[in-house]
């Protein structure tokens, strides 16, 4: 039977809008049992383990975003097999972001997390003057460099934990068929697609953007136009009742 394992990458820095570098990732984290991590850095010695883990269609792997883990996978010749659990598509069914959530950490996993599981603290900025200093106190046995290899440990952990708690809630909700069956599949296709790119007709593109251009005016038009004829009904009624 398949066993579970949560996997996380960390990789260096790059500025938004710039080319994504190559072969970047700095550190390997997993999680097979609850509440346990081990941490590696990217070196040779374990690229062909690792490489072997992800490939087992025997290994359901777990991971918060994990397109983004698979995308750095795949510059190491790695494509990350079926089966495999995205936990930020989960959680999104199981609380549905919103306009005004957008701007918040709706779907982070330190909310996942806190969501199920009480005194859990918010970890997930290491650069965080405040998560630096909790860091120093809730782990003073661990020394300040080795902070990027504990936050990548605790990323797998809770993530680890998560799913189970995730997939209990979605089972109860009646989610559980919708998430394997439709959600999870299309996630792997969906990163090869952004990884390998897609030819794209420009000049298609184009006229289908005018068009949808353009009816979306005009059915913007069409509903304020509905909405204020119904409000208008609406008030003259309320007038009405009060009158009476």
């Amino acid at each position: 039977s398949a066993w579970r394992a949560s996997g996380d990458v960390e990789t260096r820095r790059f500025e938004k809008g710039k080319p994504r570098p190559k072969r970047n990732i700095q550190l390997w984290g997993f999680s097979v049992e609850p509440w346990t991590a081990m941490v590696c850095p990217n070196e040779p010695q374990f690229e062909e383990i690792i490489r072997e883990a992800l490939q087992d269609p025997q290994v359901v792997k777990i991971g918060h975003n994990i397109g983004f883990d698979e995308i750095e996978a795949m510059d190491y010749d790695c494509d990350i097999v079926w089966p495999r659990v995205n936990t930020i598509e989960s959680e999104a069914l199981l609380h549905p972001p919103f306009k005004e959530a957008k701007k918040r950490r709706w779907l982070a996993l330190s909310t996942a997390v806190i969501r199920r599981f009480d005194g859990v603290p918010y970890w997930k900025d290491p650069d965080d003057p405040a998560t630096k200093a909790f860091f120093r106190v809730a782990y003073s046995h661990i020394p300040e460099w080795q902070h990027p290899r504990l936050y990548c440990a605790l990323d797998v952990i809770y993530n680890r934990v998560l799913w189970p708690a995730q997939r209990e809630a979605l089972l109860k909700a009646g989610l559980l068929g919708v998430f394997t069956k439709y959600v999870a599949p299309v996630g792997p296709v969906m990163t090869k697609m952004e990884y390998r790119g897609l030819p794209v007709d420009e000049g298609r593109r184009k006229m289908l953007l005018d068009w949808i251009g353009a009816r979306i005016v005009t059915l913007t038009k069409d509903i304020q136009a509905f909405a204020a004829a119904f409000h208008a009904r609406r008030i003259a009624r309320l007038e009405e009742a009060v009158a009476s």
